[in-house]
């Protein structure tokens, strides 16, 4: 029977239509290391990262197997990056859908979490203090759950991507830390316009467990009060809430998880900035001579009770509180490197009731069953020279106030030309006072500062810039926050510091300028693009929870490459440990600047994803054979 023309018209017409129907091209997967380009041409690097090879074979990727070849222990979160290609026409409803991994147990579908990569443009590079900077371009970073769906300019899965771009899905896969060690198995799948590509996955779970207790102990200043604004209030309606309670407490308890979660501290470090003053400062009545007679701690305890408490906190049955804790007292608001005496803003504000309030901190805390060695008193922030003596002062009433004192803090700043004179005289007046050295990452000189300190005293920093240690700012590399951890542990410091996770800038409450996170990454004056923002405001996309960012998935990375190095050293395998690092960190922190006014050079490690991936995969290796 001869086929009308009509219908032969017809089937033309379909085979034109299905043969230009858009669908995905090409799949590769890299690790969380990589920030790859929204147009797919390349790895935001300092360095040439080879693409064709990058697609074909890395640590977690085989190409001709067509496998996501991964590792890790149990209790560690292992995540890649599915980056998807489409073809000359673009992909349309793209979706992935994780699967059951078998082996000598079971790991379900939901131990991975996905998300998907939203991109935003630095039209502008970061200022001269945070070079070099990898480029202009679109860069990796809010990483949005799955389960948000399509709002304003966000579309959620299943999505399209446009002919001439790539879209990158992190997957988070947790390993539980009950299953058995072994070789898991299973697939994941790439859905297109209704075709599936099945990418196999393989999962070696090593026969150790990542420790839950965190070793290189890491907070970050951050105030729901941030997010509020930078969203204007959509959690409250628009309105500013006075207290923080309802919808406001929850997203910050939710934000406390996250940073246990990605194994850093959710802190209080500048609590004078924070909302909600009465839960932050607790009420103190005094008689006539000057004499604390009570302490209203009710507002305190219900805000800040649900993470302090051991028995009875968000964190989960069972689970430890909050690592670190600074407490309600102060000398006075302290920064930009001014201590001023005059019109100060410490709380208590007379310093009579400030020498007893530390008795009255130290009595509640042993009340509540909380643990006081998980807390500090900030003394100071960044004090010049001249106030040193002031401060003795303020410091020296601190540890006389409670047997044992209180810990006490005070941000570091130096440079090159007054470390010498400065740092004798810091030791002088405060030694055997000031158990907690917080220096900035750029002037911190571990070889001047080694046996300064005593055993009980803690040396750790804070937030720098290359060469010293990389700062957060958004055009860098996918290595930039990993490099802390690496440069914690090669030093032996006893912690680090980040001034802050929710650094919004200048944002004002316009309504129209919540976009300005997501869409315009230049928020502060002096031009650090997103600099210390983790935590993206959900408003934008409809989503009453924080969202993560690329760059806390980072510290997440290297906080658990610590852990490896930590669980190696115990099996006495420290100077292992030691010369694998030092291949990839030559040098960091003050050891790193050759020549005055460093800062704004190259950092001295690689830049290739792979050299740190293998050596935490052959530090996995060596713990697991022991």
């Amino acid at each position: 029977m001869m086929m009308s023309f009509r219908n032969a018209c017809l089937v033309v017409l379909l085979a034109s239509m299905q043969s230009s129907r858009a669908e995905v091209a090409n799949i590769y997967v890299v690790s969380d290391s990589y920030k790859i380009s929204s147009d797919g041409s390349k790895v935001w690097s300092l360095d040439a990262i080879d693409m064709p090879k990058l697609k074909r074979k890395n640590i977690c990727w085989d190409a001709e197997r067509n496998t996501i070849e991964l590792a890790g222990a149990r209790g560690e979160c292992v995540a890649f990056q599915i980056i998807i290609e489409p073809d000359a026409a673009g992909a349309q409803d793209v979706d992935v859908q994780p699967a059951e991994l078998k082996g000598p147990g079971a790991i379900p579908a939901a131990s991975m979490s996905l998300f998907k990569e939203w991109c935003v443009e630095a039209k502008n590079i970061s200022n001269e203090n945070n070079a070099p900077s990898t480029g202009l371009g679109w860069y990796p970073d809010a990483l949005v759950p799955w389960e948000v769906k399509d709002h304003g300019k966000y579309k959620g899965p299943p999505f399209a991507v446009d002919a001439g771009h790539v879209q990158a899905v992190w997957v988070d896969l947790s390993i539980p830390r009950n299953v058995q060690a072994g070789l898991y198995q299973g697939q994941l799948n790439v859905v297109s316009a209704g075709k599936s590509r099945a990418l196999n996955v393989e999962l070696r779970v090593f026969g150790f467990e990542l420790p839950k207790e965190t070793h290189n102990l890491f907070f970050m200043n951050a105030d729901i009060g941030d997010i509020c604004e930078s969203g204007n209030e959509w959690l409250t309606g628009g309105q500013r809430q006075k207290h923080i309670t309802g919808a406001l407490l929850e997203y910050e308890n939710e934000c406390y998880r996250m940073a246990r979660a990605h194994r850093f501290v959710w802190g209080n470090m500048y609590m004078e900035g924070f909302r909600d003053r009465p839960s932050v400062f607790p009420k103190i009545e005094t008689d006539s001579s000057g004499a604390i007679t009570s302490v209203d701690w009710s507002a305190y305890d219900a805000r800040f009770g649900r993470v302090l408490d051991p028995k009875n906190n968000i964190f989960g049955p069972g689970e430890a509180p909050i690592e670190v804790w600074r407490l309600p007292i102060s000398t006075v608001f302290t920064y930009g490197n001014e201590w001023q005496k005059k019109n100060a803003k410490g709380f208590p504000a007379d310093e009579h009731v400030w020498e007893q309030f530390p008795h009255w901190i130290k009595k509640h805390w042993e009340e509540k069953g909380w643990d006081i060695d998980k807390t500090y008193v900030y003394l100071a922030d960044e004090t010049r020279q001249q106030d040193l003596a002031n401060l003795e002062d303020f410091a020296r009433k601190l540890h006389s106030a409670t047997t044992p004192p209180l810990h006490a803090q005070i941000a570091i700043l130096t440079n090159s030309k007054n470390f010498s004179s400065y740092f004798p005289e810091f030791q002088k007046r405060f030694a055997g006072i000031l158990d907690r050295w917080m220096w900035s990452a750029n002037s911190i000189q571990p070889k001047a500062l080694e046996g300064k300190l005593a055993e009980n005293e803690w040396l750790g920093f804070y937030q720098g810039n290359e060469p010293y240690v990389s700062p957060d700012v958004l055009d860098k590399d996918g290595l930039a926050m990993r490099t802390w951890s690496w440069i914690s542990w090669m030093y032996k410091m006893k912690f680090m510091c980040n001034y802050s996770c929710t650094e919004y800038g200048d944002i004002g409450s316009d309504p129209a300028s919540r976009k300005t996170v997501w869409e315009e990454p230049k928020v502060r004056r002096i031009g650090n693009l997103l600099k210390s923002m983790y935590v993206y405001p959900g408003d934008y996309v409809n989503y009453n929870h924080p969202i993560p960012s690329l760059r806390m998935k980072q510290v997440r990375r290297g906080q658990q490459d610590y852990e490896y190095m930590w669980l190696l050293s115990q099996r006495g395998k420290r100077d292992d440990v030691d010369t694998a690092v030092r291949k990839i960190i030559a040098k960091a922190l003050a050891e790193a600047a050759d020549k005055p006014n460093a800062v704004g050079t190259r950092g001295a490690w690689s830049r290739d994803p792979e050299q740190w991936d293998n050596a935490v995969r052959a530090w996995g290796n060596a713990i697991d054979a022991k």
